[in-house]
């Protein structure tokens, strides 16, 4: 069961738009699929059709002693997904204070078998500048249990400038590989700093480019392949899924 890890390079980067479409588009290839949200942002749920108001998640469900695994939803394409939760300053606290102790089973749990079965875990990580140190070795950790580890960027200058000078992203992109978001190659700044992270970086060789189709999908709480099966960003997720099998294939072969 592969697992894949996505990263936004900051907040407003599209990880989590990208983690949930993908899973989307391995499912509508007959591939049973978990997306996992690691943000405490919780924002992972309203691509799967999830009320903005539920607070359950396997945050809440671990701190209360509870079986995470009934806090998995599935989509109306039969994606399921597992919401952050959403907690209180209370719950936060707790949280934060038992996080270290909770990972080991957190991790062997969610490696065990799901029912009906599991062919990919897409994991949507936070970005690692805005996660506190406790919690940076559970994005650690998940990372290295995976696959594949993909970094989403913008190609616009803050995004770059992250890349280039920030020490944590220094060392989680030399074995992640770069995949291209939101561009808009019709502008000269984007298209140029796109060929400039090809140079620097490994970065995936297909991009998804902006389309209004994406966040028009994520106002009506699904995902680009519901929504707009006609869009280009449709097709570019679709492209990103065969891309993924493939390069798991490679790297696991």
């Amino acid at each position: 069961m592969p697992i894949v890890y996505i990263q936004g390079v900051c907040g407003g980067s599209g990880g989590t738009t990208v983690a949930a479409n993908l899973a989307a588009a391995l499912q509508a290839l007959g591939q049973n699929c978990l997306a996992f949200d690691l943000n405490h942002s919780n924002g992972l749920r309203l691509h799967a059709g999830l009320d903005p108001l539920e607070r359950d998640g396997w945050a809440r469900r671990l701190i209360r002693n509870e079986n995470w695994f009934e806090a998995v939803y599935e989509s109306a394409s039969g994606c399921r997904v597992s919401p952050f939760g959403l907690l209180d300053i209370d719950e936060s606290v707790q949280f934060d204070a038992q996080v270290s102790s909770l990972l080991p089973t957190l991790l062997a749990q969610l490696q065990q078998p799901f029912s009906p079965a599991l062919d990919w875990i897409v994991v949507d990580a936070p970005a690692v500048q805005t996660a506190s140190p406790a919690y940076q070795a559970v994005i650690a950790a998940f990372k290295a249990i995976a696959q594949l580890s993909i970094v989403v960027v913008c190609p616009e200058p803050r995004s770059y400038s992250l890349l280039v000078t920030h020490p944590q992203w220094a060392s989680a992109v030399s074995d992640a590989t770069v995949l291209l978001n939101a561009q808009h190659p019709e502008r000269e700044l984007s298209s140029d700093l796109a060929v400039v992270l090809r140079q620097e970086f490994q970065v995936a060789p297909l991009t998804i480019n902006s389309d209004s189709a994406i966040p028009e999908a994520a106002a009506h709480l699904t995902n680009v392949l519901d929504h707009a099966p006609l869009s280009q960003a449709c097709s570019d997720y679709k492209a990103l899924a065969l891309w993924v099998q493939a390069s798991v294939r490679e790297l696991t072969a």
